[in-house]
């Protein structure tokens, strides 16, 4: 994807990586708090494939969560994934919670936590970003937006393993900075 295309030049260095990067959040994450991350998932929901647009007829899976900063669960990021039934099952992404581990990690496992797990070697390709509003968004978080977000295609092999959609929470610009370089926003005006 490059610099993000249209949307690249907007976004300040720091959340282009955020964005464009084809590493885990939830470790970036970790990175970026310097602590524990949590994922707080839903229960995963069978979805019928004509929902999704999707051209499969395999049985679907969508999986939502929260990944919250550990220290007093703020939200950071929401995340949907859209999984086979056969691959839920392969990655244990069908298991929403466990005990918390031993060393602190998270007390629901983040999806990259269940493939490194299979020491699984994947290829993530970003396929499109978005700038956007959305009111259930700030009603749940208790933050403005617009809010950054992003979809990507996990490969596995030559395969597609899932579809993961990912919003970020303008929260995350106390790590990263603006959200923005120097640009006009409609819904914002001008913003140094």
């Amino acid at each position: 994807m490059g610099r993000g295309g249209a949307l690249g030049p907007l976004l300040s260095p720091p959340w282009r990586v955020m964005l464009l990067s084809d590493g885990s959040v939830t470790r970036h994450l970790q990175l970026l708090t310097d602590g524990k991350v949590s994922a707080e998932a839903e229960t995963p929901v069978p979805v019928r494939p004509y929902h999704t647009g999707s051209h499969t007829t395999a049985r679907l899976l969508q999986r939502e969560v929260d990944l919250c900063r550990g220290a007093d669960g703020v939200p950071l990021v929401y995340a949907s994934s859209w999984w086979t039934i056969d691959a839920a099952k392969r990655f244990n992404i069908l298991q929403a919670r466990i005990h918390p581990p031993a060393d602190g990690g998270a007390s629901e496992r983040a999806v990259w936590m269940n493939l490194s797990d299979k020491r699984t070697e994947l290829f993530r390709e970003v396929r499109r970003m978005y700038l956007g509003d959305s009111v259930a968004l700030e009603n749940a978080w208790g933050v403005r937006g617009p809010f950054w977000a992003r979809h990507y295609i996990f490969w596995a092999g030559n395969r597609p393993l899932c579809v993961i959609y990912e919003v970020f929470s303008p929260t995350l610009e106390a790590y990263l900075g603006a959200f923005y370089t120097k640009v006009f926003h409609p819904s914002l005006g001008f913003n140094t």
